[in-house]
């Protein structure tokens, strides 16, 4: 890294600074990218069965996880519309986060 200092300001040769601002760009980008795909995911219903495969347990199971909960992670956040269960998308994975835990 090259620069020169002139007085109080600091000049940077331009690949040093092209290469430091593609780096903030992508970082930022993956930021976006994931914050939206979760906001999404927020917005997702998903029923028992979708569920089920999602986590990889039986139907049975996911019910036990949004009655019961499970050890100490609580209980699956879910809704209940007449006799059907249903979760959002983020909360699915959100819980299933904690079981790799």
């Amino acid at each position: 890294m090259e620069f020169g200092e002139t007085s109080t300001s600091v000049f940077f040769e331009k690949p040093f600074f092209n290469s430091m601002m593609q780096a903030i760009i992508d970082k930022t980008t993956k930021i976006a990218v994931a914050t939206t795909r979760q906001e999404m995911s927020k917005e997702i219903e998903l029923n028992t069965s979708q569920i089920a495969k999602l986590l990889s347990v039986s139907e049975p199971t996911v019910l036990k996880y949004m009655n019961e909960g499970y050890k100490k992670l609580g209980c699956l956040k879910h809704t209940k519309h007449a006799k059907k269960y249903t979760a959002s998308k983020y909360d699915v994975l959100q819980f299933k986060e904690k079981l790799k835990k």
